[in-house]
């Protein structure tokens, strides 16, 4: 009696074993599109945090503006109470803080669009705020919902892109 595979059982394997590596491999070993999806959950993460913040601060003197430019977002002020100010810029003492949102080392950039006029993209530097309701509102009346109620979208763009919504009532979600 003789042990051992026959031709077929052998050719039957390695079929199996070439579309194996043709489908799942690529998914274990290629990157394309992770970083951006980080870059994706930081963005809301930020976003959601300062949102917090306005909520749970609701002196009208305090600032709770979110500074965007193609490679930063976050707070614009190191400290909530410190006056909001239209030329704020990022300090260097924000440079390591949790609310602050950076990509000077990537080939990903922020690019932010009005929900309204067909998408129009806004130019950096872009400065908003949250109310104490959450939702964003102008930087320089803050009793004017950001774009007139219709939101902003957030895309990053890489690779792949993702994008991130701000709905006017505050929701911040994941967007396509």
């Amino acid at each position: 009696m003789q042990c051992g595979f026959t031709l077929i059982e052998l050719i039957v394997v390695m079929i199996l074993i070439a579309i194996l590596s043709v489908t799942a491999l690529p998914k274990f070993w290629g990157k394309a599109g992770t970083e951006e999806i980080t870059v994706q959950d930081q963005l809301i993460a930020v976003l959601r945090l300062m949102q917090n913040r306005a909520m749970q601060n609701t002196d009208p003197n305090a600032c709770h503006q979110v500074l965007f430019t193609a490679s930063q977002l976050g707070a614009a002020s190191i400290h909530p109470d410190i006056p909001c100010s239209p030329n704020s810029a990022f300090s260097l003492q924000q440079q390591n803080d949790a609310d602050q949102l950076r990509l000077s080392d990537t080939d990903i950039t922020l690019i932010l669009f009005n929900a309204s006029n067909g998408g129009a993209v806004i130019s950096p530097p872009f400065r908003f705020r949250f109310n104490s309701l959450g939702k964003p509102v102008e930087d320089t009346d803050l009793s004017q919902a950001l774009f007139n109620g219709n939101g902003v979208r957030f895309v990053v763009q890489g690779t792949t892109n993702a994008a991130v919504c701000i709905e006017s009532e505050g929701y911040i979600h994941v967007c396509t």
